[in-house]
This record gives C-alpha cells, sequence and structure tokens, in this order.
C-alpha cells in the first residue's frame, strides 16, 4: 500500500513537471503577459508591393534599395534627409556597395552631390510613399519597410538610426544583393 501510494505521487510529480509549461505558456499568452519582440524598426509592407505591381522598372536591379521621395521643392529638412540618406549608406562601410540610394520625383531632380539613381514617381508609387519618409526595397523588387515622415531634426536622426539597423540586419540575413 505505502508503495502504491508513492508510485502515485512520483507519477503526478511527473506529469506535473511536464504539463505544467505548457498549461502556463497557454496562460501566458492568452492573457498577454509577454511584451512582443520585434527585430525590425521600420513599419513592415504588404509582401505584395512592389515594382512590378506599382507597373514601375526597377532603378538599381540585384542592389538593396533605399526609396527617399524627394519633395517639388527641396527645402533645408529636405536637404538634410538627403544627407542623412547618403550618410546611412556610407555608414554601413563594406557593404555600401550592396545598397543603392534611390530618390523619387514627379519632375527631373538634378542633384548630382548624391550618388543615386532616379525614379520618375507615376501615381501608384505617390500613392504607395504617401506618409513615407525612406521605403527599403530588396533586391528583387520587393518594398519591404517604410519609415514615416519626420518633421524636426532629432527625429531624422532617430529614423536615420532605425534606417541604418535594419538595413545592416537585412544585409547580414542575406545572400542577394
Amino acid at each position: 500500500m505505502v508503495t502504491k501510494l508513492s508510485d502515485q505521487k512520483i507519477l503526478m510529480c511527473l506529469a506535473l513537471v511536464f504539463i505544467a509549461p505548457v498549461i502556463f505558456s497557454k496562460l501566458f499568452l492568452n492573457m498577454h503577459w509577454y511584451r512582443e519582440g520585434s527585430t525590425n524598426l521600420g513599419d513592415l509592407l504588404p509582401a505584395a508591393m512592389s515594382y512590378r505591381t506599382l507597373k514601375i522598372e526597377n532603378p538599381a536591379p540585384h542592389k538593396w534599395q533605399v526609396l527617399y521621395q524627394v519633395p517639388d521643392k527641396c527645402t533645408s529638412l529636405c536637404r538634410q534627409q538627403l544627407f542623412v540618406l547618403h550618410q546611412t549608406i556610407t555608414a554601413l562601410g563594406k557593404d555600401q556597395s550592396r545598397v543603392a540610394p534611390v530618390l523619387v520625383n514627379n519632375k527631373l531632380f538634378d542633384d548630382k552631390s548624391t550618388n543615386a539613381f532616379y525614379l520618375r514617381a507615376n501615381s501608384a508609387v505617390n500613392k504607395a510613399l504617401t506618409g513615407r519618409l525612406f521605403v527599403v526595397v530588396d533586391p528583387l523588387g520587393k518594398w519591404v519597410t517604410s519609415y514615416p515622415m519626420v518633421t524636426n531634426d532629432q527625429a531624422c536622426i532617430d529614423q536615420a538610426r532605425h534606417l541604418l539597423t535594419d538595413i545592416r540586419t537585412l544585409l547580414k540575413l542575406s545572400k542577394v544583393g
């Protein structure tokens, strides 16, 4: 009788050891007691968004790209954002040859100070870029992440840090481009 009771205790303890973690994890998930993690700092874009769906030609095939929509009238904030884009790509070091800046505008934008590709925007591109400052595009032309518009200097610097972090992560994980 004593051995049967101790065998039952051992079996219950063993079952508790294996079942308790499952119950606790289900409880944590259902009660949202955890902080969801994310490795990207930009906003992920839908998988269907690409140059092909927007009916435009990829300006820099086989390279990662950072799109920046240049306003019709480039103000001092615009110039600073162009500088930030250039500095972000320069900060990539040996990987900077894998990334190309792409300046998007409705008109012909003449800024030879940046070594960038130029893309004339159509209505689909303008709609896709509304409210977005930068967009990261993969070498196959799929739009990956976007970063919202900012209006002050400090936010622009923070945005550049986020962009640099995400691009470094993408380049590290990518075998393409």
